[in-house]
């Protein structure tokens, strides 16, 4: 849970008062419809921490940007972002430029420019084409190729059907007026297309990992006539085929395989386009995967997993000559796999994508532009998506390229684990402490000068950190002379008076026994002697409130009592609370939080629920779900509740709502998320989510949103 320390400090006081029966005011919230503009993590974040101008994250990202959605409209030559292209959300797998003007692209996303669209869209002059909505059924488009002339469009996949019309894998609209037309070769057997190449002539080259299509058999690799029929065309591979590309002459391939067209052929080969057999290549391909290909002239870039192309050191990128396949003199270098290559028209820029973090001696995370005559990347060209592409294209007139993947947002920063967000602008700040693994729970000292981090990592700013560190709110620093650790993960911390409450899954702390839960003297940085509550399982949620501290999670025991997954244990002694005894949930309690008279418990299942506890541990309300409820936390007279669910109280829910605090009546308050809510937090102004979603209220939030409450 993410404990708000700098409030509880305030108020702590009045909540021993509070829990005593003393009733609490409560205010109406008003909650915002969408969230605010703030940054986007590329991964789960697990705990949100509001601390006066910043808001710290943790969790198992590696970088916080500006969000865009899944698809970036770059300039060719600048790099500069088009922010008017329509926000795509899902993965886009695959675009190509419409013939005078406009993108098609496709994938598994659901929504373009707010419009609904089942993985297939097409758009003009900066928006949608009106009514085009073909939606591909029973799988994903994963590739698009263009016809020569560009009257055709041809799209392979694991789709079924094509709206109400069966295709099987294959189909085609023409550009024009977008209708769909007969071709429908039939599927594949036994694997999937991964690439697709269309001959001058006109003939449709497929490569993936199938072996057969259509019920002809065929081994990875095949041809299509424009009629929709397989071609008697047959080389064979011996294993997957990840990129093509052709000419009127020969087919070029890469891959996996080490047998083509009946001949040894490393990764990388080449094939006549009429026979089916091997050209007399002397390259002798490459030592890994080749996964991408792009064909300008007589020169054939290669990118990939491999360190040496044709036997000269190309760390997965260079070329060959289509000539003989022997190395050019291309050597620009990557850190990382290359899985995408575009080249301009006139072969001098080539575009390449993957997960390297440089190219040709240039930081630039996963896309870069590189001189194929020098090998130097652009060192201005850097839009830095935040996760992977998968598809890389270029507008008719090479102004534009088009990129499409896995990510939610470019321009950012890397932030391993830990960042910091400016409270007003929601950009990063330089607040960057970095950890070497899962950060699962932040809080803050009494103070506020002093985060504290747990996790699994071993290191924090580049120190030996064992799973629990302190660092300072200001410079990122580590603090000096705190260094208790844990033998395994933290999951929970929480801040009241001079201790710090940790919990998880460990059974040593600050080298002493301790099981799933202990305290730290925050003034001396000591393990404290005498807090022993000890949990058979392991601590999620900790909740100062006063006079007790609450614990949640996986246990069913908490100092020998039974305690099924949700105890109040002393602050001081950790000795239970029999007070709270009566309360026996029989569900994983994730979350934990209270308005100063109830404790609200996020729970699991089966199904899920928020309960409202009372001080004596009855049972105050409940609303129910449909799926784990996993995070809450309560702001001005309303609990706002988070997970992985589709209902609360049988009424319609994504994943978020809220519900009266003293009531249970549920709120109309229902922004939907697309994915799940791990942590919560409130500072009174605002209401953090963290967590798997990608969009929260229709706008692109990846991992963290927040959401003003008045």
């Amino acid at each position: 849970m993410t404990p708000r320390s700098t409030i509880r400090a305030c108020t702590a006081v009045a909540l021993v008062a509070a829990l005593g029966g003393v009733p609490v005011g409560r205010a109406s919230a008003a909650t915002a419809a969408t969230p605010d503009a703030t940054w986007v993590t590329n991964g789960t974040v697990w705990s949100v921490l509001p601390l006066g101008s910043t808001t710290y994250l943790a969790g198992d990202f590696t970088e916080v940007s500006p969000p865009t959605g899944n698809v970036l409209a770059l300039d060719a030559t600048s790099g500069a972002l088009d922010t008017a292209f329509p926000t795509v959300s899902g993965v886009v797998r695959a675009v190509a430029a419409r013939p005078g003007g406009g993108w098609f692209v496709a994938g598994s996303f659901t929504t373009i420019g707010g419009k609904s669209r089942a993985g297939l869209a097409v758009t003009t002059a900066g928006d949608l084409v009106g009514g085009w909505n073909p939606k591909p059924t029973g799988g994903n488009v994963t590739d698009l190729a263009l016809s020569p002339d560009g009257s055709v469009l041809y799209l392979a996949g694991t789709f079924t059907a094509i709206g109400a019309t069966p295709r099987d894998g294959f189909a085609a609209f023409t550009t024009a007026d977008l209708k769909l037309t007969a071709w429908a070769p039939g599927g594949v057997s036994a694997g999937i297309v991964n690439a697709l190449a269309v001959a001058p002539a006109g003939t449709i080259y497929v490569g993936g990992s199938f072996t057969g299509i259509a019920g002809a058999g065929r081994s990875r690799i095949a041809a299509l006539s424009p009629a929709g029929a397989v071609t008697s065309w047959n080389p064979g591979a011996n294993d997957t085929v990840w990129a093509l590309a052709a000419t009127t002459t020969s087919v070029y391939a890469g891959g996996a395989f080490t047998t083509l067209a009946h001949v040894a052929q490393s990764r990388l080969g080449a094939i006549d386009a009429t026979t089916g057999g091997a050209l007399a290549w002397i390259g002798t391909g490459a030592d890994a995967p080749v996964r991408s290909l792009a064909l300008s002239g007589a020169t054939l870039y290669v990118g990939g997993d491999f360190a040496n192309l044709d036997g000269a050191a190309r760390a997965h990128l260079g070329a060959v000559g289509i000539a003989d396949g022997t190395a050019t003199g291309f050597a620009p270098g990557a850190d990382d796999v290359v899985t995408l290559l575009s080249v301009s028209g006139d072969g001098t820029h080539l575009v390449a994508g993957g997960p390297f973090g440089s190219t040709g001696g240039v930081e630039a995370r996963k896309l870069a532009t590189i001189d194929t005559a020098t090998g130097l990347a652009d060192t201005a060209w850097t839009p830095n998506p935040n996760d992977l592409p998968r598809a890389i294209g270029r507008s008719a007139d090479g102004s534009v390229v088009l990129a499409g993947g896995l990510f939610t947002g470019a321009g950012g920063v890397v932030r391993d684990h830990l960042a910091a967000l400016n409270a007003t602008t929601g950009a990063a700040t330089g607040w960057n402490p970095p950890a070497d693994g899962t950060v699962y729970a932040l809080a803050a000292s009494p103070a506020g000068d002093v985060v504290y981090a747990g996790g699994s990592f071993s290191h924090v700013g580049g120190l030996a950190e064992q799973k629990l560190a302190a660092i300072d709110a200001t410079s990122g620093d580590v603090v000096s002379g705190f260094h208790v650790s844990a033998n395994n993960r933290v999951r929970s911390l929480a801040t009241q008076g001079d201790l710090l409450y940790v919990g998880g899954e460990f059974t040593k702390l600050g080298g002493q026994p301790r099981m799933s839960v202990g305290a730290v003297h925050i003034s001396t940085g000591v393990l404290d002697a005498s807090w022993l509550p000890s949990a058979d399982g392991m601590v999620r949620t900790i909740e100062p409130a006063g006079d007790r501290i609450y614990l949640g999670g996986d246990f069913l025991h908490v100092g020998g009592s039974d305690r099924d997954h949700l105890a109040a244990v002393d602050p001081a002694t950790g000795a239970d609370v029999t007070a709270f005894a009566t309360a026996t949930p029989k569900y994983r309690t994730f979350q934990l939080s209270t308005d100063g008279t109830l404790i609200f418990a996020a729970m699991g299942g089966p199904g899920g629920r928020l309960r409202a506890y009372r001080a004596d541990g009855s049972i105050a309300w409940e609303v129910t779900a449909d799926g784990d409820v996993q995070a809450c936390t309560w702001a001005n007279g309303l609990v706002y509740i988070g997970g992985h669910f589709t209902s609360l109280a049988h009424i319609g829910r994504s994943q978020i709502g809220a519900a009266d605090a003293a009531t249970g009546a549920l709120d109309a308050w229902a922004p939907n998320l697309n994915g799940s809510i791990w942590t919560m937090a409130a500072d009174g102004a605002a209401v953090h989510l963290g967590g798997t979603f990608t969009r929260a209220a229709g706008v692109v939030r990846a991992g963290y949103a927040r959401f003003a409450v008045s």
